[in-house]
């Protein structure tokens, strides 16, 4: 019975009572990161950054720096590493962007990955800056007097091209112009930005001359127009409005359909 006992207490004090811990050996490792974290550069235009690169605890495998699904329009050149004493090594990135780079926030990821498979990574966000130009647009076809022969709202192909930027708050539209009451029908926003090309259909009425414009509005007049053509997708109804008396015709192609 004693030793039954005896046997039971050592078991209870095995599973409770608590027993000292043994050393904590560290694993070797390492970490990236990016210095400066974040970095802006026009189209076009190149930027340098360090890549951070640690080695803890004796860690001694080659280390790969690559980069991981870049955006497109970006390229990516690294120098070689330079190592210190204390582990610690920084390579440099220099970033370039291609003239035709959208604006706009981008990430780019590094990733380091270890002789053994440890993989780390680091990002940088890159802003591409909006670079300002001088808002132009043009009327490719119809050209200006040209006939054509539609029947009323038969489509006509319209082309068109335009670049750069409106001041802030400021919108160009194409429309179309009756010759008889001055009413137009917005036909829709002229893109703004980087050289785009433009095609779509026009509608025109009755037989009759028709100016084509490019009208350059403000905020509550693009609003009306937005408004308008989604009443028109809804009902089928396409009343022509009166001319905005703040517009500013930016083009005008005269149009004969007789």
């Amino acid at each position: 019975m004693g030793i039954i006992i005896a046997t039971s207490f050592c078991l209870f004090q095995y599973f409770t009572c608590p027993r000292e811990a043994g050393p904590f050996v560290p694993y070797p490792d390492f970490i990236i990161g990016v210095d400066p974290p974040t970095a802006s550069i026009p189209p076009g235009g190149t930027t340098t950054v360090s890549l951070l690169i640690k080695t803890r605890n004796g860690y001694d495998e080659a280390i790969d720096i690559s980069l991981e699904n870049p955006p497109p329009f970006i390229s990516v050149e690294l120098s070689e590493d330079e190592a210190d004493a204390s582990g610690k090594s920084a390579t440099l990135a220099t970033i370039a962007s291609a003239e035709k780079m959208p604006s706009g926030d981008y990430e780019i990821t590094f990733v380091g990955e270890g002789g053994d498979g440890k993989r780390r990574e680091a990002s940088l966000l890159l802003t591409v800056e909006k670079v300002w130009r001088e808002f132009y647009a043009a009327i490719d076809y119809p050209q200006d007097g040209e006939y054509i022969s539609a029947e009323p709202y038969e489509p006509v192909q319209s082309y068109g091209r335009s670049s750069g930027y409106l001041p802030e708050g400021e919108h160009a539209w194409l429309c179309i112009q009756s010759s008889k009451n001055s009413l137009i029908w917005p036909q829709f926003e002229i893109p703004q930005g980087d050289d785009q090309e433009w095609e779509l259909s026009l509608n025109f009425g009755a037989r009759e001359e028709y100016y084509i414009l490019i009208l350059i509005v403000g905020q509550f007049d693009h609003e009306r127009f937005e408004q308008w053509r989604h009443n028109g997708m809804k009902t089928g109804d396409w009343p022509g409005l009166s001319l905005p008396r703040t517009a500013k015709i930016y083009e005008m192609v005269t149009i004969n359909n007789t």
